[in-house]
């Protein structure tokens, strides 16, 4: 005879099986995974939205730049913008972003626009303080006109 009562010997307190815990925390684990891929592309997909946003207002500066100056006196130049696209020259650690303005006169690289107006490509290159050849770049053309 046996000293443990049966009582004693029963399960019914409800509880997880070892194979339900298991398959549960594998389901966890893939949507976290998922959430974490998700993450990634949001990121990036940020930064690229920001850098855009601020290639378009170092573009709007350089453009107001050159349609201050005199159209006779239009030339290769080129301007250097901090991260959030401050124009800055202070050194070249502070440079994020660097734009190469190239002038066009008389015939363009497109065609002929007369003598009161040129033609410019803007080179917009970042991170500009890198000279690794992973660098980003974009080319805008634009007119200018003499009036």
């Amino acid at each position: 005879m046996s000293c443990v009562p049966k009582r004693a010997l029963r399960h019914d307190t409800p509880a997880f099986s070892l194979i339900e815990v298991v398959l549960a925390l594998g389901i966890v684990s893939f949507c976290v995974v998922s959430l974490l891929g998700l993450m990634s592309i949001g990121i990036s997909a940020s930064r690229a939205s920001q850098e855009d946003t601020v290639i378009a207002l170092a573009t709007q500066y350089v453009l107001t730049d050159l349609r201050k100056q005199s159209h006779s006196t239009l030339s290769d130049t080129n301007y250097s913008f901090d991260f959030s696209g401050v124009p800055t020259s202070i050194s070249k650690q502070a440079v994020y972003y660097q734009c190469s303005v190239k002038i066009f006169t008389g015939l363009s690289p497109f065609t002929s626009i007369g003598t009161n107006a040129s033609q410019s490509s803007l080179t917009f290159i970042w991170p500009g303080h890198t000279n690794s050849t992973g660098n980003n770049a974009t080319v805008f053309w634009t007119s200018l006109a003499a009036y």
